[in-house]
């Protein structure tokens, strides 16, 4: 694939991401499935470079299942925080699945969406499909919410924002925690490879912690002096605000929401102001 070094170059309306090589950095959820951006990311005319810099696994239990049941059944709400909160409470504990609340709560719809998939109908989502979305909602509101008892199912150590929240608006709070993230174990030699084929173009990060893992595991200060050069898509001003306090000084693209679609059209609007040989590389001085 040719490198356009011009926002005119072989511009297509049909391929609107021509020539950009866009690295996808989300981890790979339990399905294995092709990721959905960057599929489209693909028909758009774009190179992806998949690179997952989280690994999700499960996270065991000591609690007995008949325990766990009983408390979920006794649950007047349960939120979920992620998919992968969703998938991953299917994998570890399926017998719960039969003993979930009557007001099932999702943040964003990709998770409603997964909560469909096993068999739920009768969900809630926040339209802002965030954390902050989800506590402008009715059904979490002080008066709603007091001396209820509220499960957040979630990835171990995930935002307090949620809980202290709702605890604070007399919500009774409990998580349960069905996986961890960690960060994977990838030799130099795939690093490196990603830079010696062809110019980065956007890199993602859908999380604080997918930036941080991105500087740990790129092998020399070179490399990651060239990460830090790179124009980014976040998904909030939080992970940018983390971005910047750890002297990032690029690029910061803010999606509108964690959607595809709204992260590929931030994309199309930067690539067709943005195109560029290679942005990872210091600029020579004249």
């Amino acid at each position: 694939m040719a490198v356009i070094n011009s926002p005119e170059d072989h511009f297509s309306p049909e391929h609107p991401l021509q020539g950009a090589r866009i690295m996808i950095t989300k981890p790979v959820g339990p399905s294995g499935q092709r990721d959905v951006l960057a599929s489209a990311i693909e028909r758009e005319g774009g190179e992806v470079v998949l690179f997952p810099a989280m690994k999700i696994v499960p996270l065991a239990t000591s609690v007995p299942l008949s325990q766990l049941k009983e408390e979920v059944a006794g649950a007047d709400i349960m939120i979920f925080c992620s998919p992968n909160a969703v998938n991953y409470l299917a994998i570890s504990l399926p017998g719960l699945l039969s003993s979930m609340p009557h007001t099932l709560i999702a943040i964003g719809a990709a998770t409603s969406t997964c909560l469909q998939a096993a068999g739920f109908q009768q969900i809630i989502t926040d339209p802002q499909m965030r954390t902050e979305g989800v506590l402008l909602l009715p059904q979490l509101d002080q008066e709603h919410v007091s001396n209820q008892r509220v499960i957040i199912v979630r990835g171990k150590g995930g935002r307090p924002l949620l809980g202290d929240e709702l605890a604070r608006r007399g919500a009774r709070v409990s998580y349960l925690e069905v996986y961890e993230r960690r960060c994977p174990t990838v030799s130099p030699e795939e690093i490196s490879a990603i830079w010696d084929d062809k110019p980065l173009h956007l890199v993602t990060a859908t999380s604080p912690e997918i930036f941080d893992n991105l500087l740990h595991l790129m092998p020399s200060k070179k490399l990651r002096g060239r990460l830090l050069r790179l124009p980014f898509l976040v998904l909030s001003k939080n992970t940018a605000d983390h971005a910047r306090r750890l002297n990032y000084r690029g690029p910061m693209i803010i999606a509108q929401d964690p959607m595809p679609g709204s992260m590929l059209e931030a994309m199309r609007s930067w690539w067709l102001q943005n195109k560029t040989g290679d942005p990872g590389k210091k600029s020579k001085k004249s």
